[in-house]
């Protein structure tokens, strides 16, 4: 099978697990809050005119937790291009819980917006970027991860 199939086939699959991941906001004032060790749950979702951009963390028993800090993300085309960045600084009282649609599994997040003229358009033909995201707690200690399925404009 032709190599360009393949990567379609795979990106088509990954942004229909994607879609269906979709999450509802719910407020709770019980926030965990022990030391973060791993970015989990990280998704940048194409949604009408703007991205919605989302993650959790994990403590080191792999429970979700919450902790302020500052926050670097970054959009690039496949060819390493820089299609976007930003940087802003969250409260662990920022996090709130999301609800999977498909499974009613509940789970502590961070989301965001920001709009799809920001992003600027990439010249790689397959339209599919990678997001990069840092989270550096006020000790000092950051934690990353990558999210490569983003629909780029």
């Amino acid at each position: 099978m032709d190599k360009k199939v393949i990567i379609a086939i795979v990106i088509g699959i990954g942004l229909m697990i994607t879609v269906a991941i979709a999450f509802e906001y719910k407020t709770n004032p019980n926030r965990p809050s022990s030391a973060a060790v791993n970015i989990v749950n990280f998704v940048v979702l194409k949604e009408g005119m703007l991205y919605t951009t989302r993650f959790s963390l994990y403590d080191k028993s792999m429970r979700e937790t919450t902790a302020s800090g500052h926050v670097s993300i970054m959009i690039s085309d496949m060819e390493d291009t820089i299609l976007y960045g930003n940087e802003f600084y969250i409260k662990a009282a920022d996090f709130s819980i999301y609800k999977y649609v498909l499974t009613g599994e509940t789970f502590w997040a961070y989301a965001w917006n920001f709009p799809i003229k920001d992003v600027q358009v990439s010249e790689n033909m397959w339209n599919i970027g990678i997001a990069e995201i840092s989270f550096t707690m006020p000790d000092g200690t950051e934690l990353t991860s990558t999210y490569e399925l983003v629909s780029l404009p």
